[in-house]
This record gives structure tokens, C-alpha cells and sequence, in this order.
């Protein structure tokens, strides 16, 4: 019982999440950190693992806490810049987050960007501008972007946050989770391929030989 909450969770979009103030605060915490990055290629991003302030972690604390109802234990934050300039192209196919060991919530920000950029979470889609984020459990929900035309001077930032709940509850995940996941995801994967790369979804289904 103590993971349905994860499960069933009514993702949406919350807007103005921070004022103008914090956000310039929050692009301040980046640029300390703007040469120590790791680049993913296989989703064409800049990846930095940040340590925000009690004053910015406050914010998103009380959102939070607010909005589900439940006490926040830690939060884990990290910000991503997708650009064709990482040499690869950016790409969110669909996934959960499987590094994750235990149940959290989640909050998807959408920061500085040259374009708009879908998200879908469990096949419903939202359209997060600038300082909205999108909630969702990313231990138990499968989300991901569509394929979009980045140009060569396109970016889009964004920063996600893990919300771990204060609770006596066990919400440890383990391996039965992941493999429900992974064959989730699987199923998932195969629809957005369909959609976005029909020539791969082809040769998955055997409509090619």
C-alpha cells in the first residue's frame, strides 16, 4: 500500500515556480558549477549535480509538502542543459529513473530554452513553459519528450528534483519493481518508436523481412 500513492499519482503542471529573485539565484548556483559537467550522449545533455540553499530548497519543500501532503526527508537536485553543442543529439526516450533506490516524487523545471519541449508521463502529455515544472513520480511512472529539431544554437535547460518522503513506511525498491519497470518501459519505448522512428519500430516487429 505504501507505494500506491507513487503509482496512481495525478501528474500536472505547476506554474511560477520560482520569483524572479530565486530564479536568478538559481542560475547563480549553475554558474559556480558551469565546469563541472558530464556529458550524457545518449540523451545529448550537459549533466551538473548541484547543492542548492536551504532558501531555494525551502521553496520547493513547501510545494511539495503542500501540494501531497506528506513531509520531505531530502531533496536531490541536478541540472541538465540538452544542446546539439554536446555533440549528440538531445533525446528523452521513455524511462523511469532506475538509479534510484527508493520511492520519490519528482518535479520536472523547465528553466532558460530557446524552444518548447513536451513532456508526457505515462502517455499524457504537458507543455511546461519557463519557471513551470511538471509533477510526477519518477520511480513509477514512465516519461519522456518527443523527437524535436534542436538547431545548432538551441538549448533547454532544465533542473530536476527527487523528493524523498519523511515516513516510517518501507519505500526501499526492489528488484520485482525494476523488472515491472523495465517491461513497462519496454512497451512504452516500442510506442514511441512507432511514432518517431518508424524504420527501428519496423525491424522490432518484423515488418521489414
Amino acid at each position: 500500500m505504501s507505494m500506491d500513492k507513487y503509482k496512481t499519482l495525478k501528474s500536472e503542471v505547476i506554474g511560477n515556480i520560482f520569483t524572479d529573485d530565486k530564479f536568478k539565484d538559481l542560475y547563480d548556483v549553475f554558474q559556480q558549477s558551469e565546469n563541472d559537467y558530464t556529458i550524457v550522449p545518449e540523451l545529448g545533455y550537459a549533466a551538473y549535480w548541484i547543492e542548492l540553499g536551504e532558501d531555494l530548497q525551502s521553496v520547493l519543500r513547501l510545494i511539495i509538502e503542500k501540494k501531497l501532503d506528506i513531509k520531505v526527508s531530502k531533496i536531490e537536485s541536478h541540472y541538465a542543459r540538452y544542446s546539439l553543442k554536446t555533440g549528440h543529439k538531445p533525446l528523452l526516450m521513455p524511462h523511469y529513473d532506475r538509479a534510484l533506490t527508493h520511492a520519490t516524487f519528482s518535479l520536472a523545471i523547465v528553466l532558460d530554452n530557446t524552444l518548447d519541449w513536451d513532456l508526457f508521463v505515462e502517455g499524457q502529455g504537458f507543455i511546461p513553459r519557463r519557471n513551470d515544472a511538471v509533477l510526477f513520480s519518477g520511480s513509477h511512472q514512465i516519461h519522456w519528450r518527443p523527437d524535436i529539431k534542436f538547431k545548432d544554437d538551441d538549448y533547454y535547460d532544465i533542473m530536476v528534483c527527487q523528493f524523498y518522503e519523511d515516513t516510517e513506511e518501507d519505500l526501499s525498491l526492489d528488484e520485482d519493481h525494476k523488472k515491472h519497470m523495465d517491461k513497462v518501459t519496454g512497451t512504452w519505448c516500442l510506442e514511441w518508436e512507432r511514432l518517431h522512428d518508424p524504420e527501428l519500430y519496423n525491424k522490432k516487429m518484423g515488418y521489414n523481412d
